[in-house]
């Protein structure tokens, strides 16, 4: 899609935002469960939820750099 057809329609534009904002709240969602099935605490925002799961695996894999 033309870049100029893409900012002349807001039903589009809020579409794709509001498409965003629901893959966003969905890997919170998910980090929350990963953790709560861990047994692991809450870190208290939603990036430090991601970003302790992201140390977990690490700690627990090694290095998993390649797997990304």
């Amino acid at each position: 899609m033309q870049r100029a057809l893409y900012l002349g329609d807001t039903v589009l534009q809020r579409a794709v935002e509001r498409t965003f904002m629901n893959l966003i709240q969905s890997c919170i969602d998910l980090s929350q469960h990963i953790r709560a099935s861990e047994d692991l605490s809450p870190q208290g925002t939603s990036k430090a939820e991601i970003e302790a799961l992201e140390k977990k695996r690490h700690h627990h894999d090694g290095d998993a750099s390649e797997d990304i």
